[in-house]
């Protein structure tokens, strides 16, 4: 597994928070031990990208039908960091 798929694998985690019940503790350690745990892996592996950016990327590719996310998969087949302007760019160009 590369040090990409790595990353996007956390930053999906973190896209999919606990739900928090009001007042009590534990959903609130959940929430922050999830967080932590995730942020704790990428943070060391010194990308340049920023977390936004990976974030809003993750949920952009989230949103894509089946054909559009595999036209960008082949597109990017040899690409190991990839940005949201890429992204945008690709997407602007089949419109």
């Amino acid at each position: 597994m590369s040090q990409y798929q790595i990353v996007m694998k956390h930053v999906k985690h973190l896209c999919q928070m606990p739900q928090i019940k009001k007042g009590d503790a534990s959903s609130l350690r959940s929430l922050t031990n999830h967080v932590s745990s995730h942020l704790n892996v990428i943070q060391p592996l010194s990308l340049i990208v920023s977390m936004q950016n990976l974030i809003l990327y993750h949920l952009m590719l989230s949103t894509l039908d089946a054909d559009t996310h595999k036209e960008w998969k082949l597109h990017t087949a040899h690409q190991d960091i990839l940005l949201t302007t890429e992204l945008i760019s690709f997407l602007e160009t089949r419109c």
